[in-house]
Order: structure tokens, then sequence, then C-alpha cells
């Protein structure tokens, strides 16, 4: 697994080496955005983690939403027919 040197846009500071999980946690903690840049060794360039597809699905996971349905809401509902 790779680690990663990352900073922020306005910041010529980095800070790393951080693996996947960790970013993802500190993504969580809302201290790295897609806007935060990582260092890409193989462009020897600094790069939003956003350009970057598989890094950004490690970083940021889709979570599943979850949808409510409201009693009632259904005109098959048989508790709610007129």
């Amino acid at each position: 697994m790779q680690d990663y040197y990352i900073r922020t846009p306005d910041n010529d500071a980095s800070r790393g080496p951080f693996d996947e999980a960790k970013l993802r946690s500190l993504a969580e903690a809302g201290q790295v955005s897609e806007n935060t840049l990582y260092y890409d060794e193989e462009k020897e360039e600094w790069v939003p983690i956003g350009l970057n597809a598989e890094l950004k699905t490690a970083v940021f996971p889709q979570r599943e939403r979850l949808s409510l349905k409201i009693r009632g809401e259904d005109a098959n509902d048989p508790e709610h027919a007129a």
C-alpha cells in the first residue's frame, strides 16, 4: 500500500506519510478535502486528491444512503386507504 504526503493549496508545508486508511480518517474529521494536494511521485507534482479517481474513492468512499418510508405515503397502504 502506498503512502502519501499531503498539503493544502495555500501552504507549502507538507504532512505525512499517510496511508489511505489514515487519509480516510482525516477526511471523516474534516481535515482533508478533495482539494487537498498529495504528492504524485510519477508526475513529480502536487495534485488534488479529487483528480485521482482511485485515491478519491479510497479516501471519500460512497456511503449507502438510507431512505425512510413514512407510513401513509403509499396510496396502496391499506391503513390509509379512503
